[in-house]
């Protein structure tokens, strides 16, 4: 084995030696093998002796992930940080199977690379015919670092950017649902000491702007970030959760004016709160009234299509959104407001339920402009996917026409729970907001460690006798959520 060799398996320690090392030794140990033995391995070097043993079949992606993630940049990449040409295809099968095993903790240390690789292969992966495995790929890595995907990261805003760019919506879900906690700061959060390695309450303690994990994210990443998150959930038709990403956009700071991306927003969140309630919803309370406004002043061909649909009269929809074709099609929402056009039947289906308790099948196929054979098949299917609490009853005989029974409430019909299943939804929301519980302790601890807040709590405390609240979070409590003495930050993402 060659003395190159040797030294990129040198690190981790304590496989060759079988202690345990402390945080601090293991940093101590990791920063010197990053500054001393790989920084005074040339990439000729590298390159030389590669070629004679390759080195990526002795280094073990899963141990040995620095060194490992070092042989692989030097494949990669010219030292000027251009892609090589003439890759060979096993180097991209290798790099994948990398982002499968490695360390996490290592990857703590490496971020500027880690990012380069994950970014890189997103970015020549349409020149390829392995696109689902690179998605894949990327997307284990990207919880291979932080199990809870929740602090959001430059790659996040690629990889989903790319999902939909190449139309595998799928496979971006497991990102899409995972909660957003946090965005970058400068440096990472000192709630369980400083050191990367430590075994961090949340990822804020080892993902920032100093880690080279991320990159910079302004307002507007961010804000595209949610807007692309609701574009795929629109295009897997789950509506509640394109609501909610847009309206995470909407409610975003701004200076005073909305962007361009809030105008985006406000369109698709006008469609799609009509999709969900059938009319139009009421704004977010936290939006300001002159960004409300300014939206609605460029929004109101939108706003008519929804005034239509809740006339539930199929002419008056079909002209709307004939008259305002081409602005739909410019603005990339056609196939959006079509939409309407397919769940008009639905609310009518809806209305008739609050009316009647059961109708003939002809009589509901006529009221919908549909054929019996038509109506039947298209009410199933609404059934089916759980929009209509009702049944069709087949009566005996050969006059006796299909009936559609309504059910009031869902203690009955299709839609009925059992006690078991209510309690297992009861459970999972549960779990839900505990988890969301534990990110806003950890944001709360975040806060009072920073400078301003001490520097205003300061004030405070020379004004009062005590203020137990404030210094019981400083130690890990409760936030006693006095707000005086805050001032608003403009760059809110920045951290």
């Amino acid at each position: 084995m060659s003395d190159v060799a040797s030294q990129l398996l040198a690190f981790p320690p304590e496989i060759s030696s079988g202690t345990q090392l402390t945080p601090e030794d293991y940093n101590t140990k990791i920063n010197n093998f990053l500054k001393i033995t790989l920084g005074n391995i040339s990439a000729s070097k590298l390159a030389a002796v590669d070629k004679d043993q390759d080195l990526l079949q002795i280094v073990d992606p899963s141990i040995n992930s620095l060194s490992y993630l070092f042989v692989l940049r030097t494949r990669l990449f010219e030292p000027s940080g251009k892609t090589k040409l003439n890759l060979s295809p096993n180097t991209l099968t290798l790099a994948l199977e990398f982002l499968t095993k490695f360390d996490g903790v290592q990857m703590r240390y490496a971020g500027s690379d880690f990012r380069t690789l994950l970014e890189w292969l997103l970015q020549m992966a349409n020149q390829t015919t392995i696109v689902p495995a690179i998605v894949g790929a990327v997307r284990t890595a990207i919880f291979r670092l932080d199990p809870s995907a929740g602090a959001m990261t430059s790659t996040h805003l690629h990889f989903v950017r790319f999902c939909l760019q190449q139309r595998v919506l799928v496979q971006a879900l497991p990102l899409l649902e995972a909660t957003i906690h946090s965005f970058p700061a400068v440096k990472s959060s000192s709630i369980d000491g400083t050191l990367p390695c430590l075994p961090h309450t949340d990822s804020t303690g080892y993902i920032s702007l100093e880690s080279g994990l991320t990159a910079k994210l302004s307002i507007a990443d961010v804000q595209e970030y949610f807007l692309l998150c609701a574009t795929i959930w629109i295009g897997l038709r789950r509506w509640d959760d394109a609501l909610l990403n847009l309206e995470l956009v909407l409610t975003s700071p701004t200076q005073g004016s909305p962007s361009g991306l809030m105008l985006e927003a406000y369109q698709k969140w006008t469609i799609v709160g009509c999709l969900i309630n059938g009319r139009a919803m009421e704004a977010p309370k936290t939006i300001s009234g002159s960004v409300l406004r300014s939206l609605k002043t460029c929004s109101k061909t939108y706003e008519a299509v929804v005034e239509a649909f809740a006339t539930r009269t199929l002419a008056k929809l079909q002209s709307e959104i004939s008259a305002a074709s081409h602005e739909f099609s410019a603005d990339g929402n056609a196939g959006l407001v079509q939409q309407l056009l397919q769940y008009l039947p639905r609310f009518q289906l809806l209305a008739f339920q609050k009316t009647y308790s059961a109708l003939p099948l002809s009589m509901v196929a006529n009221w919908l402009g549909q054929t019996p054979d038509n109506a039947h098949t298209f009410i199933e299917a609404v059934i089916a996917e759980g929009g209509l609490n009702a049944i069709i009853e087949l009566r005996d005989g050969p006059n006796q026409e299909p009936v559609l029974r309504f059910f009031p409430d869902r203690a009955s019909g299709p839609l009925a729970k059992s006690e078991k299943e209510y309690n297992a939804e009861l459970i999972n929301q549960a779990s839900r907001t505990n988890a969301m519980v534990d990110f806003v302790k950890i944001a709360d601890r975040r806060l009072v460690l920073t400078k301003d807040y001490v520097e205003g709590l300061r004030k405070r405390l020379r004004n009062k006798d005590e203020d137990v609240g404030s210094m019981s979070m400083m130690d890990g409590g409760e936030p006693s959520w006095d707000t005086s003495g805050y001032q608003d930050d403009e760059d809110l993402m920045g951290g």
